[in-house]
This record gives structure tokens, sequence and C-alpha cells, in this order.
């Protein structure tokens, strides 16, 4: 995962590679949930920087931004669900919920915990990864 995340890496993110790891999954599919919630990431960070942590078998994304208001939590993965406190900045409340439903297709699960004023946190944990003896059986679609 953390080949395909480097993609993503720019002068204010940060990429902690502890344990790698790969999974079978449909690339572009997966792309669009990645970009989605880093995206968000940096959206909602008011320029500060994000950091993506790849540990064996989850992913976390982190912001320093806005946060999310507590009683908003239990609704952003609702398809058009806008938080409260981010009517201001453009978005339509779609990236959060197609997010969720890619990653769950992918064998994965998505949580978030924000507290508002200080920033969000992402996990994202997939149920199944690849070990390196499946990788060099040449498995489609690993990363």
């Amino acid at each position: 995962m953390g080949k395909i995340l480097t993609t993503f890496t720019e002068a204010t993110t940060k990429l902690d590679i502890i344990e790698d790891f790969s999974i079978i999954a449909k690339e572009d599919l997966l792309l669009i949930a990645l970009r989605n919630l880093i995206n968000n990431a940096r959206k909602y960070s008011n320029g500060k920087g994000i950091t993506i942590t790849v540990d064996r078998p989850t992913i976390r994304i982190e912001d320093q931004g806005i946060g999310i208001p507590q009683t908003d939590l239990k609704h952003i993965f609702e398809p058009f669900y806008r938080a409260a406190n981010a009517t201001s900045i453009s978005g339509h409340g779609i990236g959060l919920a197609l997010a969720k439903q890619i990653l769950e297709k992918s064998d994965a699960k998505i949580s978030v915990t924000s507290i508002e004023g200080q920033g969000t946190e992402f996990k994202i944990r997939f149920k199944r990864t690849i070990t390196a003896i499946h990788q060099a059986q040449h498995l489609t679609k690993v990363w």
C-alpha cells in the first residue's frame, strides 16, 4: 500500500510506513476512495500538514484541521451530508459515502475519530492482506 500512497504525497503530506502490506482489490476504485479521504484531509486542514500511516493491516489518514462536531460524526458517511462547520468549504457530501462503499467492497472497514478544532483521523482496516509469498505467485491486482 505504501507504493500507491506515495502518489498522493506532496510537501504538506507525511507518509509513515511502519509495516507495508498489499491487498487484492480493484485498483481504480480503491484509488478513488483513498483520493477522497486524502483530499478531504487536505481541504479541511487549514493548510496544516496531514499524516498517512501504513501499518499492516491499517491505513490512518490524520489531519490537524477543523475537526468534525461530535453531533455530526454519526452522519458523515451518509450521502450528501455535510458537517455543520463545513458548509462554507466547497463540497457536496458525496466523497465519504463513496469511499466507505468502495472500502467495504474491498473487504475493509473505515472508522473516524475527531475533535472539533483539533483534527480528524480516518482509520481503514483491511480484513485480508497479502504476504510476500502470495505476491511472488503473481496474483492479479496486488498492491
